[in-house]
């Protein structure tokens, strides 16, 4: 297992996408994971340092693991489906180990607002994964900020 960190979110692709850009800590490692927009939003907010008036669906998670006495050891990212990895939560109570499959990109807001390692299997680091190759792409690929997401977001 390799550790990740956000790099950003962007949006690609000719329907505006949006894609959790992941790297190692040297940088010379990325992967791009498909989300959708509320969950996008969710994790440039976090980014971003905001709070929400009224908690996330990730954030009301957050605070049943705290208040339940569950701790997120890490988030691991493993196999592939045709179009983005499969995720686990890693988690324990007391000296029970547990541990649960759910979307990309609910773990990734989750390990976000616990502070959570987040991990990459390193068979999912090969070539045609990693931003550094041939993206599939070849419009233009933004790295978006709270403001730019939302006047894409909010139009009428």
């Amino acid at each position: 297992m390799v550790e990740l960190r956000i790099r950003g979110v962007s949006v690609e692709g000719p329907d505006d996408s949006p894609l959790v850009i992941l790297e190692n800590p040297g940088g010379d490692l990325r992967l791009t994971v498909p989300v959708g927009p509320f969950e996008a939003s969710a994790i440039i907010m976090e980014l971003e340092g905001i709070n929400p008036p009224r908690p996330l669906t990730h954030d009301l998670l957050a605070s049943f693991f705290r208040e339940g006495g569950f701790c997120l050891d890490r988030v691991e990212l493993f196999g592939e489906t045709p179009d983005c990895p499969r995720a686990r939560l890693s988690y324990r109570r007391g000296f029970k180990r547990l541990g649960r499959e759910v979307r990309p990109s609910d773990a990734i807001a989750l390990a976000l607002r616990l502070g959570a390692p987040l991990t990459v299997d390193s068979d999912i680091l090969k070539p045609g994964r990693c931003l550094d190759q041939e993206p599939q792409y070849r419009g233009p690929r933004r790295v978006l900020s709270l403001d730019d997401w939302k006047s894409r977001t909010l139009r009428p």
